[in-house]
Formats: C-alpha cells, sequence, structure tokens
C-alpha cells in the first residue's frame, strides 16, 4: 500500500483516464475528495462497495493502519 501526504489541490493519477483530487480538508478526520473518470468506472465509497460484496473488505487492505507504521511518500 501506498500512503501519501498531500496538499489541497494536490490530485493523483490512476491510469490514464482517472484522477483523484484533494478538494479540501472538513476538519482534523475529514477530508473532501474529487474524482475524475471515465462514466463506465465503478467508483463506490468503501462501505458501499462491502454492503454489495460481503466478506469482502477492499481486497484485505486494512480500514485503519497505525501511523507510526506509514511509510511516506510525497
Amino acid at each position: 500500500m501506498l500512503v501519501l501526504t498531500l496538499a489541497e489541490g494536490d490530485y493523483i493519477q490512476i491510469g490514464d483516464d482517472t484522477r483523484v483530487y484533494i478538494d479540501c480538508t472538513a476538519g482534523d478526520d475529514a477530508l473532501a475528495i474529487a474524482i475524475d473518470a471515465p462514466g463506465d468506472a465503478k467508483v463506490l465509497r468503501g462501505k458501499l462497495y462491502e454492503e454489495a460484496n460481503p466478506g469482502k473488505r477492499g481486497d484485505g487492505i486494512p480500514h485503519k493502519r497505525n501511523n507510526r507504521n506509514r511509510r511516506k511518500a510525497g
């Protein structure tokens, strides 16, 4: 898993067609993001994905990680 530290206005490029923008921070525990993806891309909030796929949790990705164990990349 790659953990990034991003600022408002930064974005992550996924493949050629998808960008995830850091829109704004909304307090200590919230972050607003904007996703620009093709119309046929399936984009779901994790909770909805899990409800639609019982027994799966994002292909084994843990929900929360201890901050001390994170590897930061720019």
